[in-house]
């Protein structure tokens, strides 16, 4: 498979990585449609109850 063909199959309409025409600052550009539609809900969606740093060492 070539370079071409699996970032075509990996970016089709029905896959997780599928792109679409949108405007972003009055040009048109290729997004990815299934991206979050903000930076904060990328960190509310990988949100989670357990701590985020521990200073517990293994031993």
């Amino acid at each position: 498979m070539t370079r071409a063909e699996a970032i075509s199959v990996l970016t089709a309409a029905d896959m997780p990585y599928a792109l679409e025409d949108a405007t972003v600052g009055g040009r048109r550009v290729r997004v990815f449609a299934n991206a979050p539609s903000s930076l904060r809900a990328l960190y509310e969606s990988t949100a989670s109850a357990l701590p985020f740093w521990s200073t517990r060492t293994s031993g």
